[in-house]
């Protein structure tokens, strides 16, 4: 939440109380808050900050992100969920002709403005209280979000998110009956608000890294000592016993006296022995403790984020609508704008005659607003003037174009000059900018006929590096693919499940006659297999089918038949199953890495 927001649900919830406020300086930083027995002074800003408390103050009150006085606030408003009903309060429009010419485009000057209609318009505000927290941080941090959403397209008004505690609204009345399924907005919002506090989370974890990183070194410090210290006092013993029976095997002549040395030497070098397997023993206790206590740290510094929500709001804010009489030297026409008081936005209609947003105005003969290429062409036919020595307005730069040299985009016919105008790399053609997506092979941009969605991983290909699952019959990129370990049939990694080591397709197969339309084309292909008594069963999966034969010596093959080309990749005996599996792969132009 932004410290405007911060000072202007302040003060709100005091005004919610009967307090009367006033600011004590020029930038509203400070303010004094009375009630008929108590009186305080409130300072927004960060604590750290110094800021002097008025003689007649009993209290200083700091606001901040952090300050215990603001969480306290927040306590006490999103203690339970609430439903309001609130109409945005607009400024009054003094003088429409002097509000508008500003801001609209090609400096035309606005001659009048005729209100047309006030209408209302409605939004779904939804609160939501954010609680960042984990064991290793000194304290939470919390946050209030609003999401203001349009029912109707259900986008988010993002000024009216972010200002509107800073608006004056005054209570209504609930709407009849709404259109509007409240469920579904607020999931949009709670996916809008994830992405924003999934970032701030990211954030929170990144300064804990270091302190995640000290802790992890000293946990491994430690436990590395404790694994060199294992043991290391008795193997000390014991090798300086076996020296010094080495040292006494050596001044002795005594056979039986050096068979005893020797025996008592095999006897410490097996203890010691034993001590290094007692030794791997607990290292490998002291790593599983040293593997616990890194998780444990982990958690420690985890940031857990809790999202709560406390309020929905039903938001109603006026759209005024006018109609502006424009001049520009000699060109003269009228305009309808519709214009929103509460956020300052103003919206240009649709040309009438390409359909395209009005982004700079031109008029017809008529007076009627259309867009400024609309404009150009009218007057040049009016004009009488040649093919070649019309110009069009090119879309991004507005360059005016001959129209033999203009390049209009096979899509939407916008036009382009040489310089602006862009090609697919697949196709070839022109196409409007907005529209070309970078290829998924990283060469150049496409047009969106180029573009293929995953059905699993939802990425973005081109239609060659795509297949056709043969369970599903949906487009799969070749990431997903998947091939059974019996016919290596291809399917995507969902219909990829194996029963018994084997897909969908193998388990489907049914007995058929040597006189099946699929067998004779397998046999017309295979004379050797037309000569041999056989058993031929089939499965269809999607656009692929697969026929096994068996012969009365036990020998079997497998095919897949694509049933569009008649296309075959077979396997021609058991045992042969990488043979058919690089067939199929080259077919779908996979390699064996894929």
């Amino acid at each position: 939440m932004q410290e405007p927001s911060i000072r202007s649900f302040t003060l709100d919830y005091y005004r919610s109380l009967g307090a009367e406020l006033t600011p004590l300086d020029a930038t509203s930083r400070r303010w004094e808050v009375r009630w008929p027995q108590r009186r305080l002074s409130i300072t927004f800003g960060h604590t750290s900050e110094p800021l002097d408390a008025p003689a007649d103050a009993s209290e200083e009150r700091p606001i901040s992100l952090v300050s215990p006085h603001w969480r306290a606030i927040l306590e006490e408003c999103t203690r339970e969920q609430t439903v309001s009903y609130r109409h945005v309060v607009s400024r009054p429009i003094d003088h429409p002709a002097q509000l508008f010419e500003p801001i609209l485009p090609g400096g035309f000057r606005v001659e009048s403005a005729r209100l047309i209609e006030v209408l209302s318009r409605s939004a779904i505000a939804f609160s939501h209280r954010v609680t960042y927290e984990a064991p290793a941080m000194s304290s939470r941090e919390e946050e209030l979000h609003l999401d203001a959403i349009d029912p109707e397209t259900g986008d988010r008004l993002d000024v009216l998110s972010e200002a509107c505690f800073s608006f004056l609204t005054i209570p209504a009345d609930p709407p009849g009956n709404p259109s509007y399924q409240l469920e579904n907005l607020h999931e949009r919002a709670i996916a809008w608000l994830d992405s924003r506090t999934e970032q701030k989370g990211e954030i929170l974890e990144q300064a804990l890294a270091p302190r995640f990183e000290e802790a992890a070194s000293r946990v491994r410090a430690s436990v590395a000592g404790q694994v060199s210290k294992i043991l290391e006092a008795e193997e000390r013993a014991l090798i300086a016993r076996v020296e010094d029976l080495i040292r006494r095997k050596g001044e002795t002549r005594i056979p039986a006296a050096i068979a005893k040395l020797e025996t008592d030497a095999e006897r410490l070098l097996v203890e010691i022995e034993h001590l290094h397997v007692q030794r791997e023993l607990d290292a490998e206790g002291l790593r599983r403790d040293e593997a616990a206590r890194l998780e444990a740290e982990r958690e420690r510094h985890e940031v857990t984020v809790e999202t709560r929500l406390v309020g929905v709001c039903h938001v109603s804010y006026d759209e005024v609508r006018y109609e502006l009489t424009l001049s520009r030297g000699s060109e003269r026409g009228f305009l309808h704008v519709a214009y929103l008081p509460t956020t300052g936005e103003i919206f240009l209609p649709a040309c009438p005659q390409c359909g395209s947003d009005i982004r700079q105005p031109g008029f017809l003969d008529n007076g009627q607003a259309c867009c400024h290429r609309c404009a150009a062409r009218h007057l040049a036919a009016s004009a009488g003037a040649p093919e070649q020595l019309r110009t069009v307005a090119c879309d991004r730069c507005g360059t005016e174009t001959p129209v033999p040299l203009v390049q209009c985009c096979h899509l939407t016919a916008t036009p382009y000059c040489v310089a602006c105008a862009l090609d697919c790399v697949e196709c070839g053609k022109v196409t409007r900018r907005n529209l070309l997506r970078p290829s998924p092979s990283g060469r150049g941009m496409v047009c969106p006929d180029h573009l293929i969605t995953c059905a699993t991983c939802q990425a973005s290909a081109l239609p060659r590096e795509t297949f056709k699952c043969p369970i599903c019959e949906e487009r799969h990129c070749l990431a997903e693919a998947d091939h059974c370990p019996s016919c290596a049939m291809p399917a995507c990694r969902r219909c990829s499940r194996v029963v018994l080591g084997h897909c969908l397709a193998c388990a489907q197969l049914k007995r058929v006659r040597e006189d099946h339309p699929h067998v004779a084309i397998v046999r017309s292909q295979y004379p050797d297999l037309a000569r041999r008594r056989l058993t031929w069963r089939w499965s269809k999966a999607g656009e692929f089918a697969l026929i096994e034969w068996r012969s009365l010596s036990g020998a079997q093959g497998r095919f897949i038949l694509n049933t569009q080309d008649h296309l075959l990749l077979s396997q021609s005996r058991v045992g042969a199953a990488a043979n058919v599996k690089n067939r199929v792969m080259a077919y779908f132009g996979w390699n064996s890495g894929s």
